[in-house]
């Protein structure tokens, strides 16, 4: 697992845990390729597109401490 994809994780986990979190918007502006290539494989998908960027939704699962530790390796 690479390093962005690790903080990822780590910022996914938390948000679910300790802040009931149960939904991550990201916004990429177009062109940000290798920010979308990793939205994408983390799970994010398109909501909206907008003249400078597209907005990305992941949805958490409720059952952070085991589906989130499965679904990105993270050690929990």
């Amino acid at each position: 697992m690479g390093h962005a994809t690790a903080a990822c994780a780590a910022l996914y986990s938390h948000a679910a845990r300790e802040l009931g979190a149960i939904d991550i918007f990201a916004g990429v502006t177009h062109g940000n390729d290798k920010s979308t290539v990793l939205l994408r494989r983390l799970g994010f998908e398109p909501v909206a597109d907008f003249e400078e960027y597209t907005r990305f939704r992941l949805g958490l699962v409720q059952q952070a401490d085991t589906a989130l530790c499965v679904r990105w390796g993270f050690g929990c």
